[in-house]
Parts: C-alpha cells; sequence; structure tokens
C-alpha cells in the first residue's frame, strides 16, 4: 500500500517491502524585519509567509527488502541534482508548492560480520520551492 511519495520515492509497506518515514515535522516560519527608531524601542513590520520546512527521518532495512546503501544514494543524488518535486502524504498533496531538498544527513546504524549494511537511518530536511 502506498503511503505517499516525494518524487522517485515512493514510501508504502507491503508483504514484500516496507519504505516508511517517521518524525515527520513541519514549520513554517514568517518575515519580520525590525526598524531602529531614536530614542524609542524598535518597530517590528511583517513582509509576509516564510518558506515551509519539512522534516522526517527514513529507515531502510535490508532485512524489509530495501537496499540502505542504494537508497541513501539515490536521496543524496536528488539532492545534489537540485531536484523539486510535490510531497504527497495519502491522497493529500502537502504544501501549495513544490519542495526541494535542502538537507540530507545519514546514519550507518548495522552492519553484518562480512561488512554488509543491514540498516540505516536518513533524516531528510525540504524547504518549500516557490
Amino acid at each position: 500500500m502506498v503511503i505517499g511519495v516525494f518524487g522517485p520515492i515512493i514510501f508504502e509497506v507491503s508483504d514484500n517491502l516496507i519504505r516508511t518515514f517517521d518524525e515527520f515535522t513541519r514549520t513554517n516560519n514568517e518575515r519580520w524585519e525590525t526598524h531602529d527608531i531614536d530614542g524609542a524601542k524598535p518597530k517590528s513590520e511583517y513582509v509576509g509567509p516564510g518558506l515551509d520546512k519539512i522534516s522526517f527521518t527514513i529507515d531502510f532495512t535490508l532485512s524489509l527488502d530495501v537496499n540502505p546503501i542504494e537508497e541513501m544514494d539515490r536521496v543524496v543524488r536528488m539532492s545534489r541534482n537540485g531536484e523539486v518535486h510535490s510531497l504527497v502524504i495519502g491522497n493529500k498533496r502537502f504544501g501549495m508548492n513544490k519542495f526541494k531538498l535542502i538537507s540530507v544527513s545519514g546514519a550507518y546504524e548495522q552492519f553484518d560480520k562480512n561488512g554488509v549494511l543491514w540498516s540505516s537511518s536518513t533524516q531528510v530536511e525540504l524547504e518549500e520551492y516557490v
């Protein structure tokens, strides 16, 4: 069953494969300017909405039919290529715009006795692309 997609990354759960995310957070920031006033407190001015940010962790586990190294490399390539995609969770498109990858960090968590990576965790940060 497909849970969501971000470009070529398909989050899904089936009898043969598990590729999901965890620790999903969304942050929006507003843009404010501060103007100094002689002899008085500074004046704040709202200048508009900021760019939404989304972060989540993707766990890749070889025993769940997902190759951790290949999957992590794919996410890094997407970032380095400057790819921009819609983020869809369930049947709902997140945000009003597409998102770009601005940060990818991976933790190589578990190796077997032959040096084969069995599990990894990849932290992904997306920012709205306008």
